[in-house]
């Protein structure tokens, strides 16, 4: 069965970090979690990775469903130009209960009725070093967290509509880190008549 964060991970070490990724989180009316990444990477090093190993991740022309361990289906496709191959994951949890263990991505109600949500950037370094090359390979390269809803409060940046909140991870920061970088943010609940 699929894992999201064992993908990204295995794409991040095959790639060399060589990625652009962005990863959107939002709640929906009916309360479930919507959670799409999309990943982008320089088509020279995408060519360079074995067609079985890209078929394991799901990133052709042709849209599929995978299966993450908990049955979860993730929706996944990708986008193939000259430049670069862009790969996206799609899932839809019907409940916060419902998001697998292993990602990172929590959400809580607070004492005022809104809702915490943090997410974390699906892989990390866990204390791991990463060398010379695989730095300079990360260089410029980010990893984007965005939290939709209206936003009452963040740790990172409050679009100016003030119906998202976005943190931008150099993707350095995250191979050596002790922990998962991520995003705290406090949203009107939408499953909540105003």
């Amino acid at each position: 069965m699929m894992n999201i964060r064992a993908v990204t991970l295995a794409c991040a070490l095959m790639l060399g970090g060589c990625f652009d990724a962005q990863q959107h989180v939002s709640v929906n009316e009916d309360g479930s979690i919507a959670v799409t990444v999309t990943a982008q990477t320089p088509r020279k090093f995408w060519d360079m990775m074995p067609a079985a190993q890209r078929a394991e991740i799901g990133c052709g022309p042709v849209e599929q469903t995978l299966r993450m361990r908990n049955g979860a289906p993730v929706r996944t496709y990708g986008r193939t130009t000259e430049a670069f191959q862009e790969c996206h994951y799609e899932a839809v949890f019907s409940s916060p209960d419902d998001i697998p263990a292993d990602l990172p991505i929590y959400v809580e109600k607070d004492d005022d009725g809104r809702l915490a949500i943090t997410a974390g950037a699906f892989f990390g370094g866990k204390g791991e070093t990463i060398g010379d090359w695989e730095r300079m390979a990360s260089a410029g390269k980010s990893y984007t967290i965005i939290i939709a809803g209206q936003v009452t409060q963040t740790t990172g940046e409050i679009a100016p509509d003030g119906l998202s909140a976005k943190r931008v991870i150099p993707m350095v920061d995250l191979w050596p880190s002790p922990q998962v970088l991520g995003l705290k943010t406090w949203i009107k609940d939408p499953t909540q008549s105003n």
